[in-house]
């Protein structure tokens, strides 16, 4: 059993591809400092048993021994959301009265505030979404979440920022972005990123294939139906698009996609409907030469800075928090809107002088070694102000 004295941060997660990340992360930079309370039962589990780490607690969000471990933490502790899903907000509040809050914000959370929400997707997909939720035939239980969350109007993050002293985001112009809209939020900014598997290998070579990428998942950001339409207009011949819909996403607008794939594009359309192994991934991304990353939020930056790194041509929308972030630390990115009123030549292979400046850009942010002196600043910082 571990020794709660001793523990100087709580994370709170769900068992997501993210937190592996910051397992190691934290332990490199303070180890045996953390407690890592993990939403799961015992398959997800097994999956933390490598690191043979006691202080890695899987527990089921309602169960007794997930509640006990919330209220008997110790009160010099800091206490990280990995994400503000709805869970997670319904003991914020609770652990708010005791302890130091760090939200580290993904997307999914800091995007339902209610000044943001508009950015979540485009209006096509949008009306797709709610149409398939709300009015399908059989979907009653869309139908009850909907009335539920507007009775409640509290489905949103904006109530929750009052007990949140540090934000955390992907990037900081979430923050700015976030703070801009909503006046009243007092939030401290602090930086800390997963890592990006970037490790900057001398023997790493560029991909240089062909085929098209589109979005990251079936999540709805990506954006399918508007992404779909504008290159249904270039007379693709030649080009698989692959289109991963193995992640995230719901039944019926993973069904839509699809079909609407297979009616545009015919034996062109690749969607990945299943799991596939990692190295299995990577592989058939090397055969990608140019990716559309249509989001109008900051979305899927882990598989961008990838892609970029290993000189995929990336095609993104301006509207994108994560356009502009990547824009202003110097690496070559395409709009998506300029593609048809500018006539651009979309296919034209990426320069290799850009491929290079952009490996060497996203090696000097994102690279695995550059993350973990974040982290170790992010644990200096609280040690410094809060544990002297």
């Amino acid at each position: 059993m571990f020794e709660r004295t001793k523990c100087k941060f709580l994370h709170i997660a769900n068992n997501a591809n993210f937190i592996p990340s910051a397992i190691e992360q934290f332990e490199k930079a303070t180890p045996k400092k953390s407690i890592y309370l993990i939403n799961g039962g015992e398959t997800e589990s097994r999956k933390f048993l490598k690191y043979n780490n006691e202080n890695i607690i899987v527990s089921p969000y309602e169960s007794t021994q997930y509640r006990n471990y919330i209220n008997n933490i110790g009160d010099n502790v800091i206490v990280i959301f990995h994400n503000l899903s709805t869970k997670h907000k319904e003991i914020l509040p609770l652990l708010a009265k005791r302890h130091t809050i760090v939200w580290v914000a993904w997307g999914t959370d800091l995007y339902q505030s209610k000044k943001l929400k508009h950015l979540i997707c485009l209006s096509k997909t949008r009306r797709l979404k709610n149409k398939l939720t709300i009015w399908n035939r059989g979907c009653f239980i869309g139908i009850i979440k909907f009335i539920r969350n507007y009775l409640r109007k509290d489905n949103g993050i904006d109530r929750y920022l009052k007990y949140v002293d540090y934000i955390a985001p992907v990037i900081k112009e979430d923050y700015d972005l976030l703070t801009e809209n909503n006046k009243k939020v007092n939030l401290k900014y602090i930086p800390f990123n997963y890592s990006a598997s970037i490790n900057n290998k001398e023997n790493d070579e560029f991909f240089y294939g062909e085929n098209i990428l589109i979005g990251n998942s079936a999540n709805l950001p990506n954006n399918h139906i508007e992404t779909f339409e504008l290159l249904e207009k270039l007379n693709i011949t030649n080009r698989k698009i692959i289109v991963p819909l193995n992640y995230g996403g719901f039944c019926k607008y993973k069904e839509h996609i699809l079909k609407l794939g297979e009616n545009l594009f015919k034996n062109l359309f690749y969607p990945l409907e299943n799991f596939i192994p990692l190295q299995e991934y990577n592989n058939l991304l090397k055969s990608v030469g140019y990716a559309f990353m249509n989001s109008t939020r900051q979305h899927a930056m882990g598989s961008t800075i990838y892609l970029l790194y290993n000189g995929v041509k990336v095609y993104m929308n301006e509207k994108s928090t994560a356009f502009k972030h990547l824009i202003d630390i110097g690496v070559g990115v395409y709009s998506i809107d300029s593609i048809l009123s500018n006539q651009l030549d979309v296919f034209e292979p990426l320069p290799i002088d850009i491929k290079r400046r952009n490996r060497e850009v996203i090696n000097y942010h994102y690279n695995d070694k550059v993350l973990l002196e974040q982290t170790k600043h992010f644990v200096e910082y609280f040690e410094l102000n809060y544990f002297n």
